[in-house]
């Protein structure tokens, strides 16, 4: 629809849009012209724009070439996977979009068939009604929470000779959390963020090799005190950069609404809220590698389930100053990723 003149170098920005209501409209995590601006670049060229508001836009590349001799060995190839865990029908549980799209990449990598559900009231109905191999649940998660539905599923598995392995994912690491997932049921335990090879190692153990005494493997967070860490939300997106960059425009996109939901439990001294709200963005905070977001989520979230608020608005404060952080230390570590 056309792009005022003052506009059209910034769109070419990560997360940036012409208008905002553009994306209430249209969609889109302003990401688009950033990737092809930067594939033009990687190619020796450069990439332009046209437009009059009301007229429309015109955008335009040039790139230099060489040619490629007769008989050029194929790019492509299989997915590599490994055969262990291709064919692999993996139900997740997880109510968080970022960490859905995270799990679905770790998981399909490695050939898994996976169904993702966002309740655990969905999660005991489908797992009814399908055969699945192993089943990721989440422990907090909206209508029915993770380990009243493991105890659903043990039950009505009482009933026959049937056993789904169940794998407990969950950002609270507290003393007891473990115990208490044991004793609903559940197989084994992980701890957000994931650590791809920890996961995979979890699907062996209780699909490929169950029965073997393997000694448990803790998921602990790295050592050491880190805003954010590029190198491993891609290794987490399996060096897909592309993916990494839409999800952390997903959080960007989700900020704005979650930050207001934080300041209005507070307002209204709503601890319920303030504690569901907190430990939904302390999980993507943690998964996109944000630990210092994730620590004052986590922070809101003890005082919301302890109904504690009197220092919410501090903390809360101190959140929203280290997103703004976070973005120019996003800005910086990725200025030069190829995408």
């Amino acid at each position: 629809m056309g792009i005022d003149p003052t506009q059209q170098q910034a769109i070419f920005d990560p997360f940036i849009q012409a208008s905002r209501s553009i994306t209430r409209e249209y969609g889109g995590t302003g990401l688009g012209l950033a990737i092809s601006r930067q594939l033009v670049q990687m190619s020796g060229g450069e990439m332009k724009v046209e437009s009059r508001p009301g007229f429309g836009s015109r955008f335009s590349f040039t790139i230099k070439l060489q040619t490629a001799p007769e008989e050029v060995p194929s790019a492509t190839g299989p997915l590599r996977r490994s055969p262990s865990l291709a064919g692999l029908r993996v139900l997740v549980a997880e109510d968080n979009p970022i960490n859905q799209k995270v799990l679905l990449q770790m998981l399909e990598r490695q050939g898994c068939l996976v169904t993702i559900v966002s309740n655990g009231r969905t999660a005991v109905s489908v797992s009814a009604h399908q055969d699945f191999d192993v089943l990721l649940m989440d422990i907090q998660m909206p209508e029915l929470d993770g380990v009243s539905a493991t105890k659903e599923i043990r039950l009505r598995e009482q009933k026959s000779a049937q056993h789904l392995p169940i794998i407990a994912l969950t950002a609270n690491a507290m003393a007891g959390e473990r115990e208490r997932c044991t004793r609903a049921g559940m197989d084994d335990y992980l701890t957000k963020p994931l650590q791809t090879k920890l996961l995979y190692e979890a699907l062996r153990r209780l699909t490929v090799v169950a029965g073997e005494d393997e000694p448990a493997q803790q998921n602990n967070p790295p050592s050491g005190f880190v805003g954010f860490q590029w190198e491993e939300l891609l290794n987490r997106c399996g060096d897909d950069a592309e993916l990494a960059m839409e999800l952390l425009g997903m959080f960007h996109d989700q900020w704005q609404d979650t930050y207001t939901q934080l300041q209005a439990s507070i307002n209204e001294q709503d601890p319920t809220t303030l504690e569901e709200i907190a430990h939904k963005l302390k999980g993507s905070a943690a998964t996109l590698t944000a630990s210092e977001m994730a620590l004052y989520a986590e922070a809101l979230q003890q005082m919301g389930q302890h109904a504690e608020l009197e220092n919410a608005q501090q903390t809360l404060d101190k959140l929203a100053q280290s997103y703004e952080q976070l973005k120019l230390e996003i800005a910086r570590q990725t200025a030069d990723i190829p995408v």
